[in-house]
């Protein structure tokens, strides 16, 4: 168990203790239950030589200030009292003096007369009015400062399933309603309406466009529910979101507008990425999720990383491999002006002491790409190649990078930690003839490697980078059909 500071509930023992306690009053137990269920529920701690002290202060504190303490626990906890005052559990003078006084208040208050006991407010099931197929209307009246053009709009909530679990209380049993929601800009005068509303979206996967639309209504107070709810008839062929994952989001209804306009605009987002993705891939969105779950089963392909432990000889580098940047080409080359915009993307797979240079030097991959949301398909993307021999025909894929140049501003961190799950066919690299990737040169070598690899692979140049997706995983999609994963 945690203890961060000298404060009565600065533990989480004392807390938990506490908490358990309450627990019971507010599911109804009589005082007598409460105390005999938290004393056996709480056993280790209460008998734990360190972990004792905190229990039945926590468990002694709440008790009388909700006039329930009995005298037994009352003498127990001020010889607890005494007993780490003669021996303080905190290490520094100032620590000590501190809890300390936290000891002195404690045992102030258990030896002055207790408050009447109070009222505890029961905790009553809670049952949602909702019924699985039933569609309500909620109208936009208060959306949030920049989004006033949704003001008028309509929420449309189709309500799956009810669920019961122990939201609040333990062993109280609450039941809410999980629904799927849409938003209209004028209000459905039907049911057949619902079906070609877009969906709102609580959280979406970038790498294969699936998103998470299934939300719970998690009030559990009927106060809650909005006045301006419309009921609007039972829905018995609503049309699911096609590629969704299987888990929901949560939702209240104090944040309800500015939560299904935010999840609204991120829906068209996604639908935008989807397009992108099933013309890189050839896949629907149902699809690619099963095609993902497939690719990582395949194991990540991590290189060489030479630990600088006890080499006070060796300059440390601040890079691990796993890292990842990205850099905006904004000054092409001449004759490459085709370029301009496009993204750089260094990985570092390797970090490896130099002997002769007593230093760790990363040593990393370039990939080359026309536009944003295609950085998670890396694997099926064109390597940059560096150079081939010409006598083995050898292909040098890794390039060394040096920290001490001035990248600046250049290059931004992107997703930390990444590692490859395929490596480039027929490399031969030779960590000693890398070539240096330098603030200066590495536009140019990346351009170059990227060329020189599309014309290694057959292909045009002239092709983007979904196109290439496309075309590199094709291998793998076709092996992944054979397997009976994915159909079609």
């Amino acid at each position: 168990m945690g203890t961060w500071e000298t404060g009565l509930y600065q533990n989480d023992v004392s807390q938990d203790v506490k908490d358990t306690y309450m627990q019971k009053l507010w599911a109804g137990k009589s005082d007598e239950e409460a105390l005999e269920e938290t004393l056996k529920e709480c056993h280790s701690e209460l008998h734990d030589d360190d972990d004792k002290y905190d229990a039945y202060f926590g468990l002694v504190d709440v008790m009388w200030k909700k006039g329930r303490l009995t005298e037994s626990l009352r003498e127990e906890a001020l010889v607890l009292i005494c007993e780490e005052k003669q021996n303080p559990r905190f290490e520094n003078n100032r620590q000590i003096k501190q809890r300390e006084k936290v000891l002195d208040k404690l045992e102030t208050q258990l030896k002055a007369e207790m408050p009447a006991r109070k009222r505890i407010s029961v905790h009553k099931p809670f049952v949602t009015k909702f019924k699985p197929g039933e569609v309500y209307l909620y109208p936009i009246t208060n959306p949030p400062k920049g989004k006033e053009m949704y003001k008028g709009w309509w929420a449309v909530i189709y309500v799956n399933r009810l669920r019961q679990h122990e939201w609040k209380v333990k062993g109280v049993w609450d039941t809410t309603p999980y629904v799927y929601v849409k938003l209209a800009k004028e209000k459905p005068t039907s049911l057949d309406e619902i079906n070609d509303l877009p969906f709102v979206v609580g959280q979406v996967k970038w790498k294969t466009a699936q998103g998470i639309y299934e939300r719970e209504l998690a009030d559990i107070s009927n106060r809650a529910y909005p006045k301006t709810l419309e009921y609007f008839g039972v829905m018995e062929e609503f049309e699911f979101p096609a590629g969704e994952m299987e888990i929901w989001d949560l939702q209240l209804w104090f944040s309800f507008e500015k939560d299904v306009i935010r999840d609204y605009e991120l829906e068209l987002e996604r639908q935008e990425l989807d397009v992108l993705l099933t013309e890189a891939t050839g896949m629907a969105v149902a699809e690619r999720g099963a095609f993902e779950k497939m690719f990582q089963r395949l194991p990540k392909l991590k290189g060489v990383y030479d630990r600088a432990t006890g080499r006070e000889d060796v300059k440390r580098s601040r890079l691990y491999d796993g890292h990842c940047f990205e850099a905006v080409i904004k000054d092409p080359p001449k004759g490459k002006e085709k370029y301009a915009g496009w993204k750089v993307l260094l990985y570092i797979q390797e970090v490896r002491i130099l002997e002769q240079e007593k230093a760790q030097v990363p040593f990393v991959y370039l990939k080359l790409v026309d536009r944003d949301r295609v950085a998670e398909w890396m694997d099926y993307i064109p390597w940059v190649c560096m150079s081939v021999d010409e006598t083995t025909g050898g292909r040098q894929y890794l390039a060394r990078m040096n920290e001490e140049d001035a990248w600046g501003g250049i290059l931004k961190s992107v997703m930390t930690p990444f590692f490859f799950r395929r490596l480039p066919d027929g490399e031969e690299n030779i960590i000693e003839s890398a070539p240096k990737v330098t603030p200066e040169n590495f536009v140019q070598l990346a351009i170059d490697g990227y060329e020189r690899e599309l014309a290694h692979l057959g292909f045009a140049g002239d092709e983007t980078t979904p196109e290439l997706i496309y075309a590199c995983l094709e291998k793998d999609r076709h092996a992944f059909r054979e397997t009976g994963v994915l159909e079609g």
